[in-house]
C-alpha cells in the first residue's frame, strides 16, 4: 500500500493472491497466524506507531474440503475412528479420517478435579494437570471431533473440540451460558475469536490480556492475547460459571 498517515482510516487492498486447494481467509501481522487479524479489504488505522515504520501482512489460508460419505466405522476401547471416502460427485480421491474423542465421563472428570468448590483458582489447577497430559506440540487437527456436554453445540472439530474437552473435564456436565462481555471472562471459559474462526480456552486473566490454551494443527499452551485484540476479533464467550 501507499504511505499511510497517522490517525487516518484506510482500507486494505483486495487480495489478489491465490493458493491451489486453499481459500483466502484474511491477513495477519504474523506468518504463523498468531498476530493481529484483518479481513479482506478491512478498515485499518495506525498499524504501527513508529514514524515511517513498515508493517508486513501475511495472507492466511484455509484448506478446501470435499464432500465425503461414511465408508466404515471401527470401534476400539478408547476411541471410535470413522473412515470417510469422497462422494462420487467429488473431484478428489483423497481419504480423510475423523477421530472421535470420547466424551468425558464423571470418573474422568474427578481424576483431574481435585476440589469441591467451584472457583477460578481451582479450575486453573485442573487445567495445569491437563497440561501435563495433553503436551505442547501434540497433533490435534480438524480431523479430531468431540461431543461436549455444555450445551449450545452438540460437538465440534479442531480447535473447538480441544477447548470443549478441557472444559468438560473441569466442569463435567454443567451447562454453559453464552455472552459477549469480554470484561467478564474467567479461567476455564471458552472464547470464539479471530472473527469467528478459532476457539480457545482461558488459562489466566490478567489486567490487559488473557493467557489461553488452543489447538489445530497442534496443541499450544500459554499464548497471550490482549484485551484490545479480544474486543476487535472476539465473537462470544461460553462460560460455565453462574452469571451474576
Amino acid at each position: 500500500m501507499k504511505l499511510l498517515k497517522y490517525n487516518k482510516t484506510y482500507n486494505l487492498n483486495a487480495n489478489n493472491f491465490k493458493k491451489s486447494g486453499y481459500s483466502f481467509v484474511g491477513w495477519n501481522t504474523r506468518a504463523d497466524g498468531k498476530g493481529d487479524t484483518y479481513k479482506n479489504k478491512a478498515s485499518i488505522k495506525n498499524l504501527t506507531y513508529k514514524n515511517n515504520g513498515n508493517i508486513t501482512l501475511y495472507a492466511m489460508w484455509k484448506k478446501k474440503t470435499s464432500n465425503i460419505i461414511i465408508q466404515s466405522i471401527t470401534n476400539t476401547n478408547t476411541q471410535t475412528i470413522v473412515t470417510y471416502k469422497p462422494n462420487n460427485n467429488s473431484q478428489t480421491n483423497k481419504k480423510s479420517k475423523t477421530v472421535h474423542i470420547p466424551t468425558v465421563d464423571y470418573n474422568t472428570s474427578r481424576k483431574y478435579v481435585k476440589w469441591n468448590k467451584l472457583s477460578e483458582k481451582n479450575v486453573y489447577k485442573t487445567l495445569m494437570l491437563l497440561k501435563k497430559k495433553y503436551k505442547e506440540g501434540t497433533k490435534w487437527t480438524n480431523d479430531y471431533y468431540y461431543e461436549w456436554s455444555g450445551g449450545y453445540y452438540k460437538g465440534a472439530h479442531g480447535c473447538a473440540s480441544f477447548a470443549f474437552m478441557l472444559s468438560d473435564i473441569a466442569f463435567y456436565d454443567t451447562l454453559s451460558t453464552m455472552h459477549c462481555n469480554f470484561n467478564k471472562v474467567k479461567v476455564g471459559d471458552t472464547i470464539r475469536l479471530d472473527f469467528n474462526t478459532h476457539t480457545v480456552i482461558v488459562l489466566e486473566v490478567k489486567k490487559n490480556s488473557i493467557i489461553v490454551a488452543e489447538a489445530n494443527p497442534t496443541i499450544h499452551w500459554g499464548r497471550e492475547i490482549s484485551f484490545q485484540e479480544l474486543y476487535r476479533t472476539g465473537t462470544y464467550v461460553l462460560t460455565r460459571y453462574p452469571l451474576k
